[in-house]
């Protein structure tokens, strides 16, 4: 899969940028506060729909514009398409080729993008819910019907949780949706247990082949079942927490407060890692990421390295490179002079990007 041709308007500090980028290898030079983050954080919005910053959709919009357009052909195998992503307070709407989708979740998986950023490694320390929605939205990328499952089962919570806030409670009532939940809740924890249980498998020679450390890395899949994973045992699960859930009057257990853990030879990252394994493991996990969706779709996807080259030195900048340059399409920003960024990289095109203006370097 590759990007040809992308199109921003109104996007944060872009007023307009418009242009033809190299199939395998894209170099966004500029200063801090720029613009190149914003550029390549465009494209990843066209795989997940949201900013890889966590910001909401409004602040995406540039200062006193009402919307902000993305646009963009890409191409997988031979066919091509054009897509037209517009962003307004009211909403998101896509266009792809010249069809309005119903259903933006639709669009999810069409283009793949994975994305390094410096900000990543936060993922170690961060809450249960950022694990999550990172898993999450990498399965989503792969399985269409896992993201829909999601929004199934966060609509079924909210309904119970209503239930529960109610003075009278319908208890037979609660049983028919805490059974709708638990018939959802396995077929996600299925999809959650097949793909942690993939990425294991790739994950520990990837760490391997950029640290040049021996240790076994892999991710841990914690949930609140410690027996048999089925619609029954989520089911009893969900209901020996009826009284605790009375007294919050939400349910208190449930895939909604699984957790993912990072682990190196076993022991949490975030507690036993040193600040360059944990750099390492974010990369390493990213990198099998690229792997096993190539393994489960067939094409290869985007990669985009935000500033990641400041976080390395210049071996392991040239490991990643190595590895990924003749395989996918590459879009990196990099705060780095020109003259010592071609050092490293003599392929593709290189763009400067200042005050949101793109212009292609010699």
């Amino acid at each position: 899969m590759i990007i040809e041709k992308i199109k921003l308007t109104n996007y944060r500090n872009i007023e307009k940028i418009e242009c033809n980028v190299d199939p395998k290898v894209n170099v966004i030079v500029g200063n801090n506060g720029q613009g190149k983050t914003n550029f390549v954080e465009a494209i990843d919005y066209l795989a997940t729909l949201k900013s890889f910053r966590g910001d909401n959709r409004e602040t995406l919009i540039k200062i006193n514009n009402d919307f902000a357009v993305i646009e963009t052909i890409f191409k997988e195998t031979s066919v091509k398409h054009q897509a037209r992503l517009v962003l307004s307070n009211s909403g998101l709407k896509i266009k792809l080729d010249n069809d309005d989708l119903k259903r933006n979740g639709d669009f999810i998986g069409l283009v793949n993008v994975v994305t390094f950023s410096p900000s990543d490694i936060s993922l170690f320390k961060d809450s249960p819910k950022k694990r999550r929605e990172f898993i999450n939205q990498e399965i989503s990328k792969i399985s269409p019907s896992y993201y829909y499952s999601i929004l199934d089962y966060q609509k079924l919570l909210k309904e119970r949780n209503e239930v529960l806030k109610q003075e009278k409670i319908d208890i037979r009532y609660l049983e028919v949706i805490t059974h709708q939940l638990a018939k959802n809740a396995f077929e996600i924890m299925k999809k959650r247990i097949q793909f942690i249980d993939n990425l294991n498998e790739i994950l520990t020679e990837k760490f391997i082949e950029i640290s040049k450390i021996e240790k076994k890395a892999s991710i841990k899949y914690e949930t609140f079942i410690d027996n048999e994973i089925n619609e029954e045992n989520i089911y009893q699960n969900m209901m020996s927490k009826y009284e605790e859930d009375l007294r919050y009057k939400s349910t208190q257990v449930g895939i909604h407060r699984d957790d993912f853990i990072f682990l190196l030879d076993e022991l949490p990252m975030s507690s036993f890692a040193s600040q360059g394994q944990m750099r390492l493991g974010i990369i390493a996990t990213k990198l099998s990421l690229l792997d096993l969706s190539y393994k489960l779709t067939g094409s290869k996807a985007i990669v985009v390295l935000d500033d990641v080259f400041s976080e390395l030195d210049e071996i392991r900048q040239k490991q990643v490179l190595t590895r990924l340059t003749f395989e996918n399409q590459l879009f990196i920003t990099t705060a780095q002079p020109i003259e010592q960024i071609k050092k490293i990289i003599n392929t593709g095109k290189m763009f400067k990007i200042t005050n949101g203006y793109l212009e292609t370097e010699e």
